[in-house]
């Protein structure tokens, strides 16, 4: 992508975007969850190591909760996207 135009006018325009213009979209609109992503496990490690001198039902627990935590986020994180998608496409169908 040149300097000049962004990703977003580069669509509106309709002009045919080259694959590093796709490949580089695809990498500055995935970088934020994945790092959002790597934040969450890297605080779940911490959580444990700070309660692994507890013992092991405190250990235990931390891996029982953080996953039951993940699978809950995961639904709504899938619901919520869902959600967006067919707003965003009733929107788009309004305007």
């Amino acid at each position: 992508m040149s300097e000049s135009a962004s990703f977003s006018e580069m669509m509106r325009s309709g002009k045919k975007l080259t694959l590093k213009d796709k490949l580089t979209a695809i990498f500055r609109l995935s970088l934020p969850g994945t790092l959002a992503q790597i934040s969450e496990i890297i605080m779940e490690y911490i959580d444990a190591a700070m309660v692994g001198s507890l013992g092991a039902l405190a250990s235990a627990s931390v891996g029982l909760v953080a996953s039951t935590t993940w699978l809950f986020g995961a639904l709504i994180n899938a619901a919520a996207a869902g959600l967006l998608c067919r707003w965003h496409m009733l929107w788009g169908q309004a305007t």
